[in-house]
């Protein structure tokens, strides 16, 4: 949540909360561009740009994967900073 706490007040506004909600969208879209059949996953037939040897996977964990990964990479340039 820290990335969409603009202000660092430990709280997220309605303009936080909106930006939050156009993120959680776009990757809403994302998953649905891969999810060709509309079965709510994405089948490893519909991994185009996936690794093949995995299963399929719902919105839910496509965003928890998708968040970590955010996490991930930012976190890097974060602590190169602080030395």
């Amino acid at each position: 949540m820290e990335k969409y706490d603009s202000n660092r007040d430990g709280e997220i506004s309605l303009n936080e909360f909106y930006n939050l909600f156009l993120s959680i969208n776009d990757l809403f879209n994302q998953f649905l561009d891969h999810d060709e059949d509309f079965s709510q996953s994405i089948e490893p037939n519909e991994q185009l740009q996936i690794k093949n040897n995995i299963v399929a996977i719902t919105f839910d964990i496509y965003v928890r994967i998708s968040a970590r990964l955010d996490y991930l990479t930012n976190i890097g340039p974060k602590n190169q900073q602080d030395n």
